[in-house]
């Protein structure tokens, strides 16, 4: 063969150059490929080879070696690689005699791996040249398709064990598929479905706008869930749960919705009984109430006609008997007061009606108070009590000094009670400190009897003692620490019990408490304080003349000009005539009681001398109803003689009594203020003090209201109820923050029936309500902005 001739990839000599170089590039380029390629002639013999062929088949040789051998010899040398060599020697021949191009025929290797082979004969003029042989090793690829298909297998059977529907539309809601699921839950088959739209087969009028909305979100690629009543096959309403998302094409244009569907039918009715039952359970909560506030007033309105002349028999001269007679029915009363405000506390945490108050005090006050009011039990037992108070203790802090005494003497008296020699310790450390607040441990410590390990895991159970002697010996409900439990937790801190039978007990209550302001510290009536009693004039109204006797006695310390009424009629009657400084006023009495009273005073009569409730009923939410009424304060019989002149002067000044009808004519008098709609105490102490923070909190919702309330009428009226819902939902945090209590039921039934029930006639009446309260609420806390 001369220097100008080459042997071509298919074993025939030419001279072209050209055609040498083109096929010299050509047979380069496939020598590289990461495919095994393998050139044999028309007589079988291997003309071209390359590396990955080798590779592949795990061949020793090069393949610089295989050019011009015998292709059956490899084939010999690689046909163990496949269990049945036999028949892939026979396949191969089968395929040189057919000599017609074979695509992606697969081959499996002994070693799992997955081979794709191409066979394609070289003909000229007809005349069979030889042909090329391609591999392709596709393991992964089909591994991966393997994979993919046990991933759908799952999750159709997912979808298929939840009892899912799939249904696909295009743009125009024109159904185009669906799954057999589907189909069963409509009751539908897919041939009546295919075709028509979905809104027109399953929804009525007033879901349609539902629907319209969300198909609107799903363009913008906004994927919701949402729930709507449907029409089934049979005409029955069923409720779905439909999660709709959007469907591309390959150029990202939106060609349709699928849309996963849940009946939900069971659940709603569910909801339905669980309403049901939530309303008698609250009918009962209510009834259990009721009882509660009657069974309160009729037992603590004696006992503070007993306790208020127990009182005034203290001051009076008597023998030492009878002081010790007195003394014994002074603490027999007690005892009885304290186990009926200890049932009626936990009736109260039962009924989710126990609020903890929120304001400024000085907890060296209260655990001094507390210290001074055990101390005498502690003296007749001849114990030493001690007092020990970090100096690192910050001045004021918010909550309720109330509750934490509470707490104390529940704890302190345990102590004392249980103690029989020794010691009682009072001490309160610091656990640590923050810009705004402080964990404060409070420790109570004993020298007494002591608990077994195993009774404190119950110490905390109501009508919990450790046996029947300690009841016996000591005495007590075991209410007490139950109780001290449950207000523990109310302040969000914790109680840590540690007792060995014997040796004593310590109990440490760990408190969170947010820092306050000295300056709003309430402190003790002063002298000066007390002489603001002087020259006033009071208006006491209490049917029960013990319980006026008791409060005449208290009041009489004072040069206090008081009149009597017996009812609220006759309260009124004598405020038509003459004007009074503060008016006491108790609740339940014949003829007119204290609310409508109250609302007579205020709503009739135009004059807004401060009220103050007497009431024996404890309960919150007769305190919100009197605040409600037009009452300015509240105060709890049996009463202290301390806490009534506090509450008496703390009201005095903010209004002084008058009636328009004595203004003389030509003045107009003054209008009455009006009750506040909101409370800014959680804003307040949030605040920590910072009043500018109160004001921007004002501003801010000031703001989002009055944009929130045009949305919610402007959506109603364009009958886009999700929008209702969202805003609804959006702003009641708010109306919550600020405690804007009278319209929290309604902002909940807006958001519910919205999304629920849009179609229901107490939608728009909500809606009304709403905007009446909360744009009397925007015009208040714009008061309390500067002008």
């Amino acid at each position: 063969m001369g220097h100008n001739e080459f042997t071509n990839i298919a074993g025939n000599t030419t001279v072209d150059p050209l055609l040498q170089d083109a096929e010299d590039k050509m047979a380069a380029l496939m020598m590289n490929l990461p495919i095994g390629i393998l050139f044999e002639d028309a007589d079988h013999v291997i003309t071209r080879v390359n590396k990955s062929f080798c590779d592949i088949f795990a061949l020793q040789q090069g393949p610089e070696t295989l050019v011009g051998k015998e292709a059956q010899w490899v084939i010999n040398l690689n046909h163990n690689a496949f269990k049945d060599a036999a028949s892939y020697i026979n396949r191969i021949n089968t395929v040189r005699d057919g000599r017609k191009q074979l695509l992606a025929e697969e081959l499996i290797f002994t070693d799992g791996r997955v081979i794709e082979r191409d066979f394609i004969p070289l003909m000229r003029d007809g005349i069979y040249l030889g042909c090329l042989w391609r591999f392709n090793d596709i393991t992964t690829q089909r591994r991966f398709e393997r994979e993919l298909k046990k991933q759908e297998e799952k999750y159709h059977n997912i979808i298929a064990n939840m009892n899912l529907g799939l249904l696909e539309v295009d743009q125009n809601d024109v159904i185009q598929n669906m799954n057999d699921n589907f189909c069963d839950i409509s009751g539908y088959s897919k041939e009546y479905l295919l075709g028509k739209k979905s809104w027109e087969v399953f929804l009525n009028d007033s879901n349609r706008n539902i629907l319209e909305h969300k198909n609107k979100l799903n363009k913008y690629g906004i994927i919701d869930i949402f729930q709507t009543p449907v029409i089934n096959s049979k005409g029955e309403e069923r409720w779905w749960m439909i999660s709709d998302a959007p469907i591309y094409d390959d150029a990202g244009n939106l060609k349709g919705l699928i849309g996963i569907h849940l009946d939900i039918s069971d659940q709603k009715q569910m909801e339905k009984d669980l309403e049901v039952a939530r309303q008698k359970a609250e009918e009962s909560s209510r009834a259990k109430e009721t009882f509660l506030a009657n069974m309160s007033h009729e037992i603590r309105t004696p006992l503070n006609a007993i306790i208020g002349m127990i009182r005034e028999l203290s001051r009076e001269q008597m023998t030492q008997k009878q002081q010790t007679y007195l003394n014994i029915a002074g603490v027999s009363v007690q005892h009885l007061l304290s186990l009926i405000n200890n049932i009626l506390d936990m009736s109260k945490i039962g009924a989710g009606e126990f609020q903890l108050e929120s304001r400024h005090f000085n907890l060296r006050d209260v655990i001094r108070e507390t210290a001074s009011i055990v101390s005498i039990n502690a003296k007749e037992r001849m114990l030493e009590l001690n007092v020990v108070i970090s100096d690192d203790l910050a001045q004021a802090f918010v909550g309720d000094p109330t509750r934490i005494r509470q707490i104390l003497i529940n704890l302190a008296g345990n102590a004392i009670k249980f103690t029989k020699k020794g010691s009682i310790n009072i001490e309160c450390n610091i656990e640590s400190t923050s810009r705004s607040a402080q964990n404060v441990q409070l420790s109570i410590i004993d020298t007494g009897i002591g608990m077994d390990s195993s009774y404190l895991k119950n110490l905390f159970n109501k009508f919990t003692q450790e046996d029947r002697t300690i009841a016996r010996n000591y005495g007590g409900t075991g209410l007490g620490m139950a109780i001290t439990y449950e207000l523990v937790q109310l302040m969000g801190g914790r109680i840590v019990v540690d007792s060995e039978k014997g040796k004593g007990t310590r109990v440490d209550i760990y408190l969170p408490l947010v820092l306050g302001d000295t300056r709003k510290v309430e402190s003790e009536p002063d002298r000066d304080s007390f002489d603001k009693l002087n020259k006033i004039k009071l208006l006491l109204v209490e049917d029960n003349e013990m319980n006026r006797l008791v409060a005449t006695n208290t009041l009489s310390l004072f040069d206090i000009h008081i009149t009597e009424a017996e009812n609220g009629f006759d309260a009124i009657e004598k405020l038509k005539s003459e004007a009074f400084d503060i008016i006491l006023m108790d609740l339940q009495m014949p003829v007119i009681d204290g609310l409508v009273a109250t609302r007579i005073i205020r709503n009739v009569l135009k004059i807004n001398t401060p009220i103050i409730a007497l009431s024996a009923n404890a309960f919150k939410k007769e305190i919100d109803v009197c605040m409600e009424a037009g009452m300015n304060d509240y105060v709890t019989k049996p009463f202290e003689e301390n806490m009534l002149l506090r509450t008496i002067i703390r009201n005095l000044g903010k209004d002084v009594g008058y009636r328009l009808i004595s203004k003389p004519k030509g003045k107009s008098a003054s209008a009455p203020t009006p009750e506040k709609l909101y409370d800014l105490s959680k804003i307040v102490e949030i605040s920590r003090g910072n009043d500018d923070f109160v004001k921007k909190m004002i501003s801010m919702f000031i703001s989002e209201i009055r944009s929130s309330l045009e949305q919610i009428k402007k959506a109603y009226k364009d009958g886009d109820f999700p929008t209702v819902n969202q805003v609804a939902h959006r702003i009641k945090p708010s109306i919550i923050n600020m405690d804007i209590l009278s319209i929290k039921n309604e902002m909940q039934q807006i958001e519910s029936l919205a999304l629920n029930d849009p179609e229901s006639d107490l939608l728009p009446t909500y809606i009304n309500k709403a905007e009446v309260v909360l744009t009397k609420v925007l015009h208040q806390l714009a008061e309390e902005l500067p002008k």
